[in-house]
């Protein structure tokens, strides 16, 4: 299936306003890090990803292999780091700034650790992680990704030792299917609902 339009957040800061609820979980201000969010643009031999943020909303555009423009899946990872203080505070400030607002969202930043989710195109960046590892020395990642066609896996470990694995689980389709509304399904009996009765 392809992506799907996505709504601009409406209302808010975009970066600032995620980084708001988590200024106080590490002693520097991580507001203060954070330069001006311009347009992005991410491209490889073979595809280019054009962004346009609208007032509403955005329109992503992809052209893959010089056939007719296509409407790319969404991926999102979830990625985990680990590193020093400064490298934190380097990878919030520049890391990340070719990124439309919509496709990345900080979820945890601490001392010495950042939980992000972002957003590619049918599957991880790779040539993003790779640029991190090969830059930060010491630099632990985790990439658990899921894309909607199906595609799932995830990326963990260092420069030195990386390990990639991934497998199908199911697209959003098949999904859906498989978890409409069953009226006639039994429910579990819980453990402790089941010793509860015989006391």
């Amino acid at each position: 299936m392809r992506g799907r339009m996505r709504s601009a957040a409406a209302g808010g800061n975009g970066f600032e306003g995620q980084f708001a609820g988590y200024a106080r979980l590490a002693p520097f201000d991580p507001l203060s890090l954070l330069p001006s969010l311009r347009e992005g643009r991410a491209e490889s031999p073979n595809e280019s990803f054009i962004h346009k943020i609208d007032s509403d909303c955005l329109k992503c555009l992809a052209v893959v292999d010089g056939r007719s423009p296509t409407m790319p899946n969404d991926c999102w990872n979830t990625i985990t780091l680990k590193a020093t203080n400064e490298q934190i505070r380097e990878i919030l400030t520049t890391e990340f700034t070719d990124v439309p607002p919509w496709a990345f969202r900080v979820l945890q930043v601490g001392q010495e650790g950042l939980i992000c989710k972002l957003w590619s195109a049918w599957r991880p960046d790779k040539s993003r992680i790779n640029n991190l590892l090969n830059k930060y020395n010491g630099l632990w990642l985790k990439d658990e990704w899921a894309e909607e066609g199906g595609g799932a896996g995830i990326i963990v470990g260092t420069k030195d030792e990386l390990q990639d694995f991934s497998w199908d689980e199911g697209c959003i389709e098949e999904w859906g299917h498989r978890l409409q509304e069953a009226p006639n399904m039994p429910l579990p009996v819980l453990a402790d609902n089941a010793s509860s009765d015989h006391e």
